[in-house]
């Protein structure tokens, strides 16, 4: 029984890494191939849309969490197509702009409603590092210490 809880709970660390770190890589795929594919158009932000994180029971910050906004766009594509209420695939503490404000955005032309900020903290770049940075993070920590309580198993064993 002990083997399976000093075995499991960092094989557990492992498997979720590899599930972020997949998580991160599909992202990263995404907004790369919008962007290589992708045509830029300049567009006004119609509103913001405002997230609240929610408070975690692994932090204790009072509760108070600074909200992230991600953009949401009228444009016209570079076939003349009116494009209104598209949402940018990517939020950012700080908005890309205000509402009436222009912004550059880069769409994807066989889905114009697909699209992401240009530049700056809403392209999606941080989120993707930080996600990659996590998932590796988990699986430096897991597979290491899964791999040491495997031997420490099948050659001593544990207690109990």
């Amino acid at each position: 029984m002990m083997t399976i809880l000093y075995v499991g709970v960092p094989a557990l660390f492992t498997v979720v890494g590899v599930v972020v770190l997949t998580y991160a890589r599909r992202n990263a795929r995404a907004l790369r191939d919008l962007r290589r594919r992708g045509l830029p158009a300049r567009a006004t932000v119609d509103r913001l849309v405002t997230y609240t994180p929610r408070s975690s029971p692994f932090v204790s910050d009072g509760g108070d969490r600074a909200p992230a906004y991600t953009v949401v766009v009228s444009f016209t594509t570079a076939d003349g197509r009116l494009i209104s209420g598209a949402k940018a695939m990517y939020g950012a503490g700080k908005a890309a702009a205000r509402p009436g404000q222009p912004v550059d955005i880069i769409y994807d032309p066989i889905e114009p409603t697909r699209l992401t900020v240009a530049r700056g903290s809403s392209s999606g770049q941080g989120f993707v590092a930080g996600m990659s940075c996590l998932g590796a993070g988990l699986i430096g920590m897991g597979l290491p210490t899964t791999l040491l309580m495997l031997l420490i198993a099948l050659t001593i064993g544990f207690p109990g």
